[in-house]
């Protein structure tokens, strides 16, 4: 039998290349963003502030789709209570020419 865990709280969703930060500035410190307002996280996605976690282009880093799908969802089971940490290793990538071309990178970060 599979155990459910409830988990109370607001999801923020902000989306684009730059970070929307400023709804948490009046939340996290000014040391918890970098310069260009990106929050900073660890690798489990968590930022300085129990039970508030960020990922995808509002930390900054990689602005790539399947990172910011990578991060949310880590972010999502260490909040479950699942925990991982964040590996940049293999990051999956395409190009649209007149016809689909993917590849995978190794990053390093």
């Amino acid at each position: 039998m599979k155990k459910i865990i409830e988990i109370e709280g607001l999801t923020f969703l902000a989306t684009g290349r730059s970070p929307n930060s400023k709804i948490l500035k009046n939340i996290l410190e000014s040391s918890q963003f970098d310069r260009k307002g990106a929050i900073k996280v660890n690798e489990m996605m968590q930022t300085n502030v129990k039970n508030i976690y960020a990922a995808g282009d509002v930390i900054g880093g990689l602005n790539l789709t399947p990172v910011a799908r990578m991060q949310g969802i880590l972010a999502a089971r260490n909040m479950a209570g699942y925990f991982n940490k964040i590996d940049y290793n293999c990051i999956p990538q395409s190009i649209r020419l007149e016809m689909d071309v993917s590849f995978v990178k190794k990053h390093r970060i």
